[in-house]
């Protein structure tokens, strides 16, 4: 198992729902600015106006980063569902079938996980 544990392996969840929520605001001003102008309050039109030539880079980059960012947080949420899934068997011969399987989860997730991993093969009394 790799020792290295990263600041982006640790922080996962934290990091994606920012890089969504960072991509999704420029998105909803863009479309709040090519579809829904005329309804706008003035302290929004006056910040959409502020923005400028700026609206083209927000157009591009502010998707890209939602789909980024949403990608990375539902991908996170499905390995912490499987590694629940995996890791809670009811025998030996379960927890063995799985284990390189939860090797590989748990080095993507944060340390807690590899923790509960060790946690589980010496339960098991599995030897390396």
């Amino acid at each position: 198992m790799k020792r290295d544990v990263g600041i982006l392996r640790e922080f996962r969840l934290e990091i994606s729902s920012f890089i969504l929520i960072l991509g999704t605001v420029p998105t909803v001003l863009v479309i709040f600015n090519f579809f829904f102008r005329p309804f706008l309050p003035s302290t929004v039109v006056d910040l959409l106006d502020a923005i400028g030539n700026w609206f083209i880079w927000l157009a591009v980059v502010g998707p890209l980063l939602a789909l980024v960012g949403g990608w990375y947080f539902v991908d996170t949420l499905r390995k912490q569902r499987e590694f629940e899934r995996l890791i809670e068997v009811p025998s030996k011969a379960h927890f063995m079938r799985n284990r390189e399987r939860l090797e590989t989860l748990s080095w993507y997730l944060p340390a807690e996980y590899r923790r509960r991993y060790r946690d589980q093969k010496k339960r098991w009394k599995v030897k390396t």
